[in-house]
């Protein structure tokens, strides 16, 4: 901590096996995630009021996230969506009514950054099961809105030709828009039916 006339911050940090759930609830009014994660990394900032602390802050972090459970997200039920489609024409619909309607959970692990407000992830990997996929983008602090995009692999659908599905998210941090894009899953759809 420095002061003067622009007062400032400055600290590294270790947090151990920290209530990720809690915290994104009192933080950001996100109650959708929960579980466990490691967190250390560095904070700067200054600044003579919350805009300016927010705007000028710049950090560094490492993120590793156990039993990080996603309610809305599940990417393992996608599986049984596919397995269940007896057509192309299938595989979008029941993908998303599972990727929306059921709860994920997953191990996280990457480098968040912040700088001028906005919080860039270049990639978080992500795993549940056998299912492993990156995530990245941005989310800007002022205004609260979200950017990422996300794909994920699925090899216990196919050993050779992985099939894979590529998500985003936009829009507002409270309810962002979610989009798949389900055409690689059509099209082993498609060649499982056809068997070519």
């Amino acid at each position: 901590l420095f002061g003067g006339k622009v007062p400032g911050l400055s600290l590294g940090f270790i947090i151990a096996s920290v209530d990720i759930g809690q915290m994104l609830e009192s933080l950001l009014h996100i109650n959708t995630i929960t579980g466990r994660a490691s967190i250390s990394g560095t904070i700067d900032t200054s600044g003579i009021n919350m805009l300016s602390w927010v705007s000028q802050a710049t950090a560094k972090l490492l993120v590793a996230g156990r039993g990080v459970s996603i309610q809305g997200f599940d990417v393992a039920g996608v599986l049984g969506a596919v397995q269940a489609s007896r057509t192309a024409a299938d595989v979008f619909n029941n993908v998303n009514m599972a990727v929306v309607g059921g709860r994920g959970e997953y191990s996280a692990d990457g480098a968040i950054n912040l700088s001028k407000g906005i919080i860039s992830a270049p990639g978080i990997a992500m795993k549940t099961g056998r299912v492993v996929g990156s995530v990245g983008g941005d989310f800007r602090l002022v205004p609260w809105d979200v950017n990422l995009s996300g794909n994920f692999k699925f090899p216990e659908l196919s050993t050779e030709n992985v099939p894979s599905m590529t998500v985003r998210w936009s829009g507002p941090v409270e309810k962002p828009q979610l989009e798949t894009d389900t055409q690689a899953l059509e099209a082993f759809v498609s060649k499982r039916i056809t068997g070519n």
